[in-house]
């Protein structure tokens, strides 16, 4: 029998061993530009009683015996000639028998204040330090996705005995550039016949919490009218440090895939719903401010490519499927090797190499909000949607959530907040602008307002309003998941510290969400 040419061997070889070689590998490190001094101009000082200004030494000192004190010193800086960039700001101090504030965020003060046209205001600073020390302070300003109304820089100790001296002739001030540089900028997305013509999407999150998830939830849904499902694979999505082990991520991972394989899909095909897979949580969770650690470091930003062609693998072809959803509300602050964008184009790569007809669904950066659409590429590759969350004003649909607060309720509409229709369109804007821009269409994954805002109902049904007249996809905020957003429970108050909720066959919430699903 005749024997294969070496050649024709090495070539069998090397396209065998071409199929094992992870997606990732081409992963490459993002690069940013080298910081440019600015010329600070001189600065006019405002100084609160307890600071004292001599040349260049700022001090300001907090008493023993007056430990509540506040002695910030403020003066305004101009960040006008930096849109959408990182500021570096770092000068030398020195800290004498610095206490212990009340709470982390008081203490120490190298701070700017930015406020942005809309109202909205940051505060990036540096940790407190106590004792005595010595040290070159940095903090960073990043402006991208901010329309800068306003910026001013804080020196000073807050609600914390000690003394600290700032050296003003040390003061420096860098512009680093885009955290975002602009890719793509002309492209126009387009879409299969299958996309373009599919039923207006309009349903609801679907949580992995629940173990009791059963099909009689997709009959409802069913009768409601609901036509899509947000399938949400979210154990410790937002936890710091968690998933340390992708070798434990995989194990939770594998588990939520075998639930929508053998039940999500088959109960939301039955009964009208197609399923939009969300990776709530990615590889290695989050760091101490919130970020996706793979934007971070490489062993996870490679696992979550490999993550996606494994889901594109086992799922090719299932029209059951709406789109992947490849990344739960992304938060990168600043320059990062693998970025928001590059890691989310490379694992459609990574989707489409397996799947070419596969939908894709991209999120915008800070938390998926649509200011994030002011610093968003499109990739250059069509069927792809584009999503962000609506929860503006924050300040009502999320009253109470994270204070524990119940009581003093703000309602919606509120004229003296200026709260109402326009300002949630107004929030919108960014990705109304995105979408001309590109021709891409909008896919609101989340949307509400908590169960004990008053006029919850009104304020869902303006979001609705304006998600049908722009012709956007959306899922509401969600389906039997906690009764703090269930349009099926109402709020009657608390009892032992808890909060309690009375089933609700008709509350107003159900209502308008019944009437957006059942629209023309």
């Amino acid at each position: 029998m005749k024997q294969p040419y070496p050649s024709r061997i090495l070539l069998v070889l090397l396209a065998l061993l071409a199929l094992y070689v992870p997606v990732a590998a081409d992963l490459v490190p993002a690069t940013y530009p080298e910081p440019i001094p600015v010329a600070l101009p001189a600065l006019n000082w405002e100084l609160p009683p307890g600071a004292t200004l001599d040349g260049d030494t700022l001090v300001a000192e907090i008493p023993a015996d007056r430990p509540k004190a506040v002695v910030m010193a403020v003066a305004t800086l101009d960040f006008s000639p930096f849109p959408q960039h990182r500021i570096r700001l770092s000068v030398h101090a020195r800290g004498e028998g610095v206490g212990v504030p009340p709470v982390s965020y008081k203490g120490l003060k190298f701070m700017a204040k930015i406020e942005e046209e809309s109202g909205v205001m940051h505060w990036p600073g540096v940790p407190h330090r106590e004792g005595d020390w010595e040290a070159d302070l940095e903090l960073f300003c990043e402006t991208s996705g901010m329309d800068v109304k306003s910026a001013k820089l804080v020196l000073g100790i807050q609600e914390c005995p000690g003394r600290v001296t700032f050296d003003l002739s040390t003061l420096r001030m860098e512009d680093c550039g885009l955290t975002f540089p602009p890719v793509n900028g002309d492209y126009k997305v387009s879409y299969p016949e299958s996309v373009r013509n599919a039923p207006r999407g309009r349903g609801v999150m679907l949580s992995t919490h629940l173990d009791g998830i059963t099909e009689e939830d997709f009959a409802t849904l069913e009768d409601w009218g609901a036509n899509l499902v947000r399938y949400q694979i979210a154990k410790d999505w937002k936890k710091v440090g968690g998933w340390e082990r992708n070798e434990d991520y995989d194990t939770y991972l594998d588990g939520a895939l075998d639930i929508l394989e053998q039940r999500i899909l088959p109960w939301a095909g039955a009964h009208g719903q197609r399923v939009v897979l969300d990776l709530h949580a990615t590889p290695g969770a989050r760091n101490a401010k919130e970020e996706n650690r793979m934007f971070y470091e490489k062993r996870y930003a490679e696992h979550f490519v490999r993550v996606w062609e494994r889901i594109a693998r086992r799922f090719k072809g299932d029209r059951r499927l709406y789109g992947y959803d490849l990344v739960n509300e992304p938060l990168q602050r600043g320059p990062a090797p693998y970025t928001c964008f590059d890691l989310q184009k490379a694992a459609a790569e990574a989707i489409r190499a397996v799947d070419p007809d596969a939908t894709i669904i991209v999120a915008a950066n800070g938390y998926g909000k649509p200011e994030g659409f002011k610093t968003l590429s499109p990739l250059a590759m069509d069927n792809v949607l584009y999503q962000t969350h609506s929860y503006m004003p924050a300040e009502y649909t999320h009253q109470g959530v994270f204070d524990g607060r119940r009581e003093g309720f703000e309602r919606y509409p509120n004229p003296e907040k200026g709260w109402d229709k326009e300002t949630i369109r107004r929030s919108l804007a960014p990705a109304l602008e995105f979408s001309r821009r590109h021709n891409a269409r909008i896919f609101i994954g989340e949307f509400s307002a908590i169960t004990w805002a008053p006029g919850a109902e009104e304020y869902l049904h303006d979001s609705i309003e304006i998600f049908e007249e722009y012709g956007w996809d959306w899922c509401y905020h969600a389906f039997r998941e906690w009764d703090g957003w269930s349009v099926e429970k109402r709020w009657t108050g608390t009892r032992n510290g808890y909060d309690v909720f009375e089933p609700d066959p008709d509350t107003a919430r159900r209502r308008v969400l019944l009437e957006g699903f059942r629209k023309p």
